[in-house]
């Protein structure tokens, strides 16, 4: 239910008993509760919007400006569904008087109504999470307090996502619960977006979950796909068209080396550096054997011409790591040999004493170039997350 509250600044050319009415878009039902308060009425009226409600206020107009309010109390209005209450912004008001209907005219200043997801608790699953590979998309959200009909349709928004059936309609396998009658699937290339077209009816207040198989050919991005990336989705609904954009709560990591990650410099100050700490939280499946680059743009390093250099490494849990890390100056680059794989959901702590001199540079670490510390595991790169400075 929603409170409405209307301010409008009126001129007529002569005393003159009037009507106020407000149009409110379809999205709103009247209440069994509806007041509006002392001689004021609600009525079905489509002047202005097509299978709209007008709440009508008398007023008495009078040949100067005047500054009206008009509050309707919050048990007279609900929306029917809270899917596309921050883009109503389609209300119209309209005067009506012995001499005729003043035509309508838009309400230019309209405020965003806060409200809960109607698409709640989303999650974006993948089958086989590795990066530029073909995958299974799972997405899953509770329906709360809305139908959606057949033709009505999800929108998943999949940025560098790729498919090998550009713009079309996919011939593939998909699996739903509770189970709808053949749910059409189209990929936008251009937009990067797929389509997911209801065969039945859905809901309200269910579970849904939303498997595109691996059969619809889609690549998930070489660059993996990390628990913070934004992905979006929305809805399409033949009576109420497209709302407005939501985030996907919760994303599964892809092949990204790490969660919560954090560098640390020891003595935590410019100047020399006598050991880093590197930890952070495995969030793949897949963190096999191999080398994790880790770049370090601020580091001075003070070697001899033709002379290798590298870091003592360590690690907890114990002897996952090769025990020295080579450094390569030109590209400021530690290369950490992981002789282990490593299970999803470990923590690890890295340590890498330098058996150089080495310094910070003069600046040290910044909110400028620590964008510029990452990690990289077989292509895939991820920035540190924290860092002291």
């Amino acid at each position: 239910e929603v409170q409405v509250r209307m301010n409008l600044t009126v001129f007529a050319n002569e005393n003159v008993e009037s009507e106020i009415l407000l149009h409110l878009p379809p999205i709103f039902e009247i209440t069994d509760n509806a007041h509006v308060g002392t001689g004021s009425v609600i009525e079905r009226d489509t002047s202005c919007i097509e299978g709209g409600v007008a709440l009508k206020f008398p007023v008495s107009l009078q040949p100067t400006l005047q500054h009206l309010s008009f509050l309707v109390d919050q048990s007279t209005l609900r929306l029917r569904t809270k899917i596309y209450c921050a883009a109503m912004k389609n209300f119209y008001v309209s005067i009506r008087s012995v001499q005729g209907i003043l035509s309508c005219a838009p309400i230019h200043s309209v405020s965003d109504l806060l409200c809960s997801d109607t698409l709640d608790d989303s999650k974006l699953l993948f089958g086989n999470p590795v990066a530029n590979k073909t995958s299974s998309i799972e997405l899953g959200f509770f329906l709360r307090d809305f139908i959606l009909q057949q033709g009505d349709a999800i929108v998943l928004a999949l940025p560098f996502y790729g498919n090998t059936q550009d713009n079309s309609m996919l011939d593939c396998e998909v699996r739903t619960d509770p189970a709808l009658i053949a749910p059409m699937v189209k990929w936008d290339a251009l937009s990067s977006q797929v389509e997911i077209r209801l065969g039945a009816n859905l809901g309200p207040n269910v579970q849904v979950w939303m498997n595109l198989t691996s059969t619809c050919g889609f690549v998930l991005p070489a660059g993996g796909v990390m628990q913070s990336d934004e992905i979006q989705m929305k809805v399409f609904t033949v009576k109420w068209g497209m709302s407005p954009w939501i985030i996907v709560k919760q994303v599964q990591a892809v092949d990204s080396v790490l969660a919560e990650s954090a560098l640390y410099f020891f003595p935590p100050q410019v100047g020399k550096i006598r050991a880093l700490e590197l930890t952070f939280q495995i969030l793949t499946p897949y963190f096999t054997r191999g080398v994790l680059n880790l770049t370090l743009p601020m580091l001075n390093a003070s070697i001899p011409h033709m002379t290798e250099a590298a870091f003592v490494a360590f690690s907890e849990p114990p002897a996952i790591v090769q025990a020295n890390a080579k450094w390569d100056n030109e590209a400021q680059i530690a290369e950490i040999v992981f002789v282990e794989g490593v299970p999803y959901n470990s923590a690890i702590r890295i340590h890498l004493i330098p058996e150089f001199s080495c310094t910070t540079t003069e600046q040290g670490l910044t909110s400028v170039n620590r964008k510029f510390v990452t990690l990289q595991k077989q292509g895939v790169i991820t920035k540190i997350r924290h860092s002291d400075s």
